[in-house]
C-alpha cells in the first residue's frame, strides 16, 4: 500500500510539473540539449512571441519571431535581417483547422518596404497525436505547412501543434515530396520567468 502511494505521488508530481497552459506573464521555455537550442515563448497583444538562442560555433545567435497565430510566422528578426510575412486570409480561421481541414492564403514576403516575393501558404490538418517532451505528454494536431513563393521550391513542414498550450511543440522539415530533411524536437519544457 505504501509503495503504491509513493508511485502515485511521483506520477502526480510529474504531471503537476508539466505546464498546462502558456502563462501570459512568465511564458514557457522549451530546450533541446544537443545541439543546444532554447526558445522562450510569450503571449502578447500582437500575438505569440518567440525568442531563441542557438549555439552556432563562435557564440549564440539570437532570433526573435512574432506569430499572428502559432502556426504562421509574421515577422522574424535576426542579426542579419528583418523579414515579415502578411496574409490575405484571417489567421483566426486556423483555430478551426481540425474542422475545416485546410487553410489557404496569399502571402507577401517583405524586408522593410521591399517586397521579396509573393506566393501561397497552405496549411492542412493531417490528424491528431501526442508529443512527449521529457515526462510531459501533450495532445497535438499534425499540420502540413506548405509555403510556396513564385519561382522558388516549396518549403514544407509537418508541425505538431498543441491547441491547449497554443504552441508548435515539434516540427519536421520535409522535401516537396514529403521526405524528411530535419527535425526540431525538445527535451524539456518549463515555465519561464516574469518580466
Amino acid at each position: 500500500m505504501r509503495l503504491a502511494a509513493i508511485f502515485f505521488l511521483m506520477s502526480a508530481q510529474s504531471v503537476w510539473a508539466c505546464p498546462q497552459a502558456l502563462d501570459r506573464e512568465n511564458g514557457l521555455i522549451l530546450t533541446r540539449t544537443d545541439p543546444f537550442f532554447s526558445v522562450l515563448f510569450r503571449s502578447t497583444d500582437q500575438g505569440l512571441t518567440e525568442q531563441r538562442i542557438m549555439d552556432r560555433g563562435a557564440g549564440p545567435e539570437e532570433v526573435s519571431t512574432l506569430y499572428p497565430h502559432p502556426l504562421v510566422v509574421g515577422e522574424r528578426v535576426s542579426s542579419t535581417a528583418t523579414l515579415s510575412l502578411s496574409y490575405s486570409a484571417p489567421v483566426s480561421q486556423l483555430d478551426r483547422l481540425d474542422e475545416t481541414g485546410t487553410w489557404q492564403s496569399e502571402v507577401v514576403l517583405q524586408s522593410g518596404q521591399e517586397v521579396l516575393g509573393r506566393g501561397t501558404a497552405t496549411l492542412s490538418f493531417l490528424g491528431t497525436g501526442t508529443v512527449a517532451i521529457g515526462a510531459c505528454q501533450y495532445d497535438v494536431w499534425q499540420v502540413e505547412d506548405r509555403f510556396e513563393l513564385e519561382g522558388r521550391e516549396p518549403i514544407v513542414f509537418d508541425k505538431f501543434y498543441s491547441p491547449k498550450l497554443g504552441l508548435v511543440l515539434n516540427a519536421i522539415r520535409l522535401s516537396p515530396n514529403r521526405d524528411p530533411i530535419s527535425t526540431v524536437e525538445f527535451d524539456t519544457i518549463e515555465e519561464g520567468a516574469a518580466l
